[in-house]
């Protein structure tokens, strides 16, 4: 009973093992069939899905050749714009440098308008200046509009003057004579100086400026050439006599004229108190001119020679230098009388003339007619570039009519 109860080896469950065997087998083979037939179709799906992918590729790489061409077309399209972009600038700059240019001609015409002006009115000015330089001069030269003339003589009265003294007697009434003819209300008057160490009435003379010409003859009559013992040097008080005459009694309007005749230096050290003096006269308004007389024995005594080369002249011609006037060296006794008209005669016409010859010298600005002409003919801007195809042709600038003749109308015309 048990052995019948028992089963095979080869079953299980009541099911032999070759059932089993095939019926997994079955199941492989169904699953396998099922697997295949899935894996079909999603091969077929996939294929599908790859022949729709290839239709899409190839239909965006259509558009994209597409895109490409439209691309190219745009970048022709916007190069040809920017060409012409380029083009209107080059045009719009060369329209500006012309605009510039004819502006620089119309202000170079305005400033040659305004040269013009310049140089016409600089003229007058000229014209009018040496009209009235004329009329001073011509009233400077005329005695009778002519301002008057003070002369004060300051002469050496010591002994080796004697000759100077008598010529100026002898040629003073003269001298006064044709100073009136210069000047008719001229007056002269006279200091005579000698050593600072003489007595007050010798030391100096004085004869007020006077129109008076014998009293002046008399005051002369009574001086002497001389000089006391306490005399012993060649300086003379030179100083003392041109102070006595810087404080005469000038007249506020006249022309001063101070002119001293010696043939000595001055007594102070450097001819310091002359030189303030001269000054203080120049500053004035006067001028002092200085006749070195040659001395006895010039020429002939060396100590003489050496002391009125070295020492005498230089110090009269710095003398005469700080009072406005000149210095005649080696004069002679007569030279006074020429000294005193020329004296008078530059002193009245030195300025006015001086003014009206630097005036006449004074060379002519340029003339209208000689100022360089303006060119405004048009600038040659060369050939025009092609514009590009497709391009819109830019229309030429309007021309605006020529604004020179407006804007010079505006300056003033000589004869307005």
């Amino acid at each position: 009973m048990r052995r019948r109860r028992g089963r095979s080896a080869g079953e299980v469950f009541g099911t032999s093992l070759a059932d089993i065997l095939t019926t997994a087998l079955g199941c492989v083979v169904l699953l396998f069939l099922v697997a295949v037939t899935r894996i079909k179709t999603t091969l077929t799906e996939e294929q599908a899905a790859h022949a729709t992918t290839q239709e899409q590729l190839v239909a965006q790489e259509a558009g994209r050749q597409r895109a490409e061409v439209l691309q190219q077309v745009e970048r022709g399209k916007r190069s040809a714009l920017e060409q012409a972009v380029i083009d209107a600038r080059a045009q719009a700059t060369a329209l500006e440098a012309e605009r510039a240019r004819l502006a620089a001609a119309l202000a170079a015409l305005q400033g040659q308008r305004a040269a013009d002006q310049e140089a016409l009115t600089a003229t007058r000015d000229r014209m009018a200046g040496l009209e009235a330089a004329a009329r001073d001069a011509m009233r400077a030269l005329d005695p009778h509009t002519a301002a008057p003339v003070d002369a004060m003589l300051v002469i050496d009265g010591t002994r080796s003057m004697a000759d100077s003294l008598d010529a100026t007697r002898r040629n003073l009434g003269a001298a006064v004579a044709a100073l009136r003819v210069v000047s008719p209300t001229a007056r002269v008057g006279v200091v005579v100086f000698r050593d600072r160490l003489e007595a007050p009435g010798l030391r100096l003379q004085e004869h007020p400026l006077t129109n008076d010409a014998a009293a002046l003859q008399g005051f002369l009559a009574g001086i002497e050439a001389t000089s006391t013992a306490v005399d012993k040097d060649r300086p003379e008080w030179l100083c003392g006599g041109l102070a006595a005459a810087e404080k005469a009694a000038w007249r506020p309007n006249a022309i001063r004229l101070m002119i001293a005749v010696t043939d000595a230096a001055a007594q102070s050290a450097g001819a310091r108190p002359c030189l303030a003096v001269a000054n203080q006269f120049r500053k004035a308004g006067g001028r002092l001119s200085v006749m070195s007389t040659r001395p006895t024995g010039y020429g002939t005594n060396g100590a003489v020679t050496k002391d009125y080369d070295r020492t005498v002249l230089p110090q009269h011609e710095r003398i005469a230098a700080a009072g406005g006037g000149t210095h005649v060296g080696l004069a002679e006794a007569d030279a006074l009388l020429i000294e005193v008209l020329e004296s008078a005669f530059r002193s009245r016409t030195q300025d006015p003339l001086g003014k009206l010859r630097k005036m006449i010298e004074t060379p002519l600005g340029p003339l209208p007619s000689e100022l360089a002409p303006v060119e405004l003919g048009p600038a040659d801007p060369g050939p025009a570039a092609p514009a590009p195809a497709g391009t819109p042709a830019i229309p030429p600038p309007t021309e605006a009519p020529a604004p020179e003749e407006d804007v010079l109308d505006t300056v003033p015309r000589d004869d307005e």
